[in-house]
């Protein structure tokens, strides 16, 4: 059945398409997760880095504490305090920008929703009328073809040649 066949086909197609729709919806996801993940992986570097970094000023305070004078215990600490108070700053921006904010990622499934909504029917028959290409060739008295061949006698046969002259000596 054709109809059968059109219809197997645009199942066909919109499976071809929603196919098509997945992957570049997964493609879009791995790129989302590895650009966040990317992100991620950064920020945590630079928290490794700043952790390190505190725990040298806390190695120096201790290393200043023990072998240098109160005055010079004094100064070093200040310079310590400065850097630690920039280190706190920057993470406080951090925190004021939504860096540490959490991030899930998902697939909106409004689109799914609103194709069942949308989506009513997968067509409707169509019924189109075509003319008929073949014709029929009908008498107008059937009585013709019920009677039989006529035999036509020779003076009939004479008559239509009667009329020719007599047409055309009207015409002169």
């Amino acid at each position: 059945m054709r109809c059968a066949k059109e219809i197997k086909m645009a199942r066909d197609d919109l499976n071809t398409y929603f196919d098509k729709l997945e992957a570049n919806l997964l493609i879009d996801i791995e790129k989302t997760f590895t650009e966040n993940n990317f992100r991620i992986q950064n920020m945590l570097e630079d928290f490794e880095f700043r952790k390190s970094k505190v725990y040298e000023m806390q190695e120096d305070v201790n290393i200043v504490k023990s072998i240098a004078s109160d005055f010079q215990s004094f100064m070093a600490i200040r310079e310590l305090t400065k850097v630690a108070n920039t280190i706190e700053t920057e993470l406080q921006d951090f925190f004021e920008r939504g860096t540490f904010h959490w991030i899930e990622i998902s697939n909106s499934t409004i689109i799914l929703q609103s194709v069942k909504d949308n989506l009513k029917s997968f067509g409707k028959p169509y019924v189109r009328v075509i003319p008929s290409k073949i014709k029929l060739n009908v008498q107008k008295t059937r009585g013709a073809q019920l009677i039989g061949p006529m035999k036509i006698s020779g003076s009939q046969k004479k008559l239509p040649q009667n009329l020719k002259s007599s047409k055309s000596s009207k015409r002169k």
